[in-house]
């Protein structure tokens, strides 16, 4: 059994992600620290972080589901900060770009357990991202009210997003943890 401490609260990373692990790397040892997320009492890996924040999505989008069924049958699929983030599909772990895109999965998981679906003759894809001139800003983690507002660690960081979205749980709860003890 692994034991963890929580050392820093980074929030966001954004396009510096790839230098902000190496550093952590080169600091504490490749395998030696993990990004988590404070939720209440407890300290989540992404795999399970990652429910939470999908979970968002699907209370957005169940609680309007012929809107969204509607706007996202003029579209042939989303992204997030590069098309390419369409190879990802429903996998989080495929970030090929230099900044995470989760959202967009998230959308993609939720049709999935909705039963709704892309326009299969379109081809215009939707931008999902705060600053979207599209129908995609709306579904922006900036924009995305978090479910379960009192899960969000206070105080609450500040940054491009809204106070209470998804983006906000995410920054806000965000911890780097180095291993304590190996049992």
């Amino acid at each position: 059994m692994i034991t963890y401490k929580t050392v820093e609260r980074p929030s966001y990373l954004g396009k510096k992600r790839d230098a902000f692990v190496q550093e952590m790397n080169a600091k504490y040892g490749n395998d030696n620290w993990r990004f988590a997320w404070k939720v209440g009492k407890n300290y989540l890996p992404f795999e399970h972080a990652i429910f939470l924040y999908e979970g968002a999505y699907f209370v957005e989008m169940y609680n309007d589901i012929s809107f969204w069924r509607d706007i996202l049958l003029l579209y042939r699929e989303c992204y997030d900060n590069n098309e390419s983030n369409i190879n990802s599909g429903l996998d989080y772990s495929i970030q090929e770009t230099s900044s995470n895109h989760y959202q967009d999965i998230a959308v993609r998981r939720v049709m999935l357990a909705l039963g709704l679906s892309f326009g299969k003759k379109n081809n215009q894809l939707i931008w999902v991202r705060h600053n979207s001139e599209d129908d995609g800003a709306d579904l922006s983690p900036g924009r995305v009210k978090f479910h379960i507002p009192d899960l969000i660690e206070k105080p609450e960081l500040t940054g491009w997003w809204n106070p209470g979205s998804v983006e906000s749980f995410w920054q806000s709860g965000k911890v780097i943890q180095v291993i304590e003890k190996m049992f």
